[in-house]
């Protein structure tokens, strides 16, 4: 505004004139400018003007002309480029922005699309996660069944070995009594099936022992070395069927029947009936209704093949001792007459406590842990 005063004001100020010497006289100049009084302001409106116009070619008024690059409008308060809110897109101008319906609509597919695919990975994750489940449960139930079956296996083991041995170490107990009770008697109907394959038995097995070793105490070898034991062990408490002392190699006549003094007559229902010894077949028959009845029918199968085998050794074994006229202790040959030692059926008629006792009492013997360990007996 004062620049335009101040123009105003020059445009009516009269012209300077300069008087300069000259040959013919003075001479008189004209010059508007030639005063600084007005050159100065001049100079100064001059200046002026060029930076209002530098700052009018600097405001948005000729930058709205050039639009924006990617979709964005120019700042009418700055005079830059900036992003549309979202949902909305640069208006043809370039100076605003305008509601996007096509990007709603690329953004709710784009929405669902997103929704769809973290479903997806979200299920195929869960199956995922399933599949990997099933795997571990299934490896898991692998290796605790290998892990049972090696027990069940080691245990079986340890319960089949004493089964066998508590009917084989009081053979070499002859004359022995727990009590007023012999223990060769435990030899013979006193353990049970129940027994002998249950959890009772199994405190008997020693601490200091691992796994039984593989030594076959089922063979004719073995049991002979035990039934020739108990044949040549006295048992001086039973006086009803010492036999008169004969020198061993001198035969002596034997009557077939064997008649108690009349003062030690046993009466008829108490009489035992000898049990025939099983043959193979039956055997067999036996053991496969077990199988199906009992998970531990492999220990039975094996004790009661074991007893067969030990029966027909100690008839052998008698026979033998007879034969050559060498004396043969009346235990063993009565054991021999009713079909050697065997186990109770099912559950016994002793109980589980004297069983117990049975078995403490044999399990004190030096031979106990030989019978285990597949040791001759001493």
């Amino acid at each position: 505004m004062k620049s335009h005063i101040l123009l105003s004001l020059l445009s009516f100020a009269p012209q300077l004139s300069v008087q300069l010497p000259s040959a013919n006289g003075v001479a008189i100049v004209n010059h508007p400018r030639a005063s600084p009084l007005i050159d100065e302001p001049l100079a100064l409106a001059e200046r002026q003007q060029q930076q209002e116009k530098q700052e009018k070619n600097d405001t948005c008024d000729k930058c709205t002309n050039r639009k924006c690059s990617g979709g964005r409008f120019r700042d009418q308060n700055t005079c830059r480029c900036a992003n549309c809110p979202k949902g909305q897109k640069a208006n043809p101008a370039g100076d605003g922005c305008i509601p996007d319906g096509n990007n709603n609509k690329n953004n709710e597919e784009r929405k669902k699309k997103k929704q769809d695919l973290t479903q997806k990975t979200v299920e195929r994750k869960k199956k995922a996660f399933k599949k990997k489940s099933r795997a571990d449960k299934k490896k898991k139930l692998i290796e605790n069944t290998r892990k049972r079956k090696k027990t069940e296996f080691q245990r079986n083991r340890k319960r089949t070995r004493m089964g066998k041995c508590l009917l084989l170490v009081p053979l070499a107990m002859f004359g022995v009594y727990e009590g007023t009770t012999a223990v060769s008697t435990y030899a013979e109907d006193f353990f049970s099936e129940d027994f002998v394959t249950g959890d009772a038995i199994d405190e008997f097995w020693p601490g200091d022992f691992l796994d039984p070793l593989d030594v076959n105490i089922d063979s004719d070898e073995y049991l002979q070395a035990y039934v020739e034991l108990a044949a040549k062990k006295e048992d001086d408490k039973d006086t009803r069927w010492k036999d008169p002392i004969v020198p061993i190699g001198v035969k002596r006549e034997e009557s077939a029947t064997i008649t108690a003094p009349n003062d030690m007559a046993i009466p008829e229902k108490f009489k035992r009936v000898p049990i025939p010894q099983p043959s193979t077949t039956d055997m067999t028959v036996g053991t496969h209704h077990l199988d199906k009845r009992n998970p531990l029918a492999a220990i039975l199968r094996a004790i009661l093949a074991f007893t067969g085998r030990l029966g027909s050794v100690t008839t052998t074994t008698v026979s033998r001792f007879a034969s050559i006229g060498q004396r043969v202790s009346a235990r063993l040959k009565d054991l021999s007459a009713r079909g050697g030692a065997r186990l109770a059926k099912g559950g016994g008629k002793a109980g589980v406590n004297k069983m117990k006792d049975a078995a403490r009492a044999i399990s004190k013997n030096k031979n106990w842990k030989n019978c285990l360990n597949g040791a001759k007996p001493v």
